[in-house]
């Protein structure tokens, strides 16, 4: 029962992940840059729970950290446009930074192997994408 609910966790991510990689601006746009890195970095997540191999998470969600860099300097240059809904630009940086508080609490369950607070991180991080998408996709 377990490996179904990866496997059904696996496709969701993909489906839902995947519509981040599409468009033709994604080198000019740090933002989907990011979710480029957050999507590749979720299937390696995904990966490494069906296949009990940890150690291929936490490089994965570094790129995230890297490509999120360049996504605060746009901020703070006032370059990101939200597809919708600008006026709550500050919900965006806000649920931005919990996303990556989560990404922190991912990786120390990683680093301690804790299979059940990794899948609890790993669900809470997934609704706060589909939030996200929601209000600013």
């Amino acid at each position: 029962m377990a490996n179904k609910k990866s496997i059904f966790l696996a496709g969701i991510l993909t489906i839902f992940i995947s519509a981040a990689a599409q468009g033709g601006e994604e080198a000019q746009n740090p933002v989907k840059q990011e979710m480029i890195a957050l999507r590749t970095a979720f299937v390696a997540l995904v990966d490494a729970l069906l296949l009990n191999k940890l150690d291929a998470v936490e490089p994965a969600f570094h790129e995230v950290h890297k490509a999120r860099e360049a996504t605060e300097k746009a901020i703070e240059e006032g370059k990101v446009k939200l597809p919708q809904n600008q006026k709550r630009f500050k919900e965006f940086v806000k649920m931005d930074e919990e996303f990556h508080k989560e990404i922190e609490t991912l990786l120390g369950a990683v680093n301690k192997n804790d299979a059940n607070k990794i899948k609890q991180t790993t669900h809470r991080m997934l609704n706060a994408c589909i939030a996200c998408h929601r209000i600013f996709k």
